[in-house]
């Protein structure tokens, strides 16, 4: 799974004379994506109800404060028939999650195949603040095509759960 469209730098004002606190000044305009790494081919099966599976890897992504703008996936901002995270990255300046993936019902495929995985994007706005620890929980549909078309079920959803920083002396080593 990849993030798009965050900044990945930006200027950090030092507190100073007249200023109680550092600030973040960051270049709009400077983009890129992150991968977002998970457990490798964990399948997730819904039987009935709700099903949550922990996929992350475990390493926490660091990123700069900032504003994401989520992705309009009409027919307007289309993703396109991009096929480098270079020129996707470069494509509306909004953020999405890139999800390579399966979706199968037992019937057929709503993303993928039998032979091979497909692509589905979920538009993602955040407002994310300094000294903040932020944990996404992703409801799994299937989000939208390239093109912006909403693929034929329900699609993903996230939520996200908001505490502050809690420096953690004895596990840094695992950064």
């Amino acid at each position: 799974m990849q993030l798009y469209n965050v900044a990945n730098k930006g200027t950090f004002t030092f507190p100073g004379t007249g200023q109680a606190n550092g600030i973040w000044v960051t270049d709009p305009t400077t983009k890129s994506f992150y991968n977002i790494d998970f457990v490798a081919n964990s399948p997730i099966t819904v039987e009935s109800g709700r099903v949550v599976t922990n996929l992350s890897d475990g390493k926490p992504l660091l990123c700069i404060p900032q504003t994401l703008t989520a992705w309009d996936h009409s027919s307007s901002n289309q993703i396109g028939d991009q096929t480098t995270d270079n020129a996707i990255t470069d494509t509306n300046k909004t953020s999405f999650l890139r999800i390579e993936c399966k979706i199968y019902d037992g019937d057929h495929y709503f993303v993928g195949s039998e032979g091979e995985y497909g692509y589905t994007y979920v538009p993602f706005s955040a407002t994310w603040e300094e000294g903040k620890r932020y944990i996404y929980t992703l409801y799994f549909g299937a989000g939208y095509n390239a093109d912006g078309s909403e693929i034929d079920i329900v699609p993903i959803t996230f939520d996200a759960e908001v505490t502050n920083w809690v420096d953690d002396d004895n596990h840094i080593d695992n950064f």
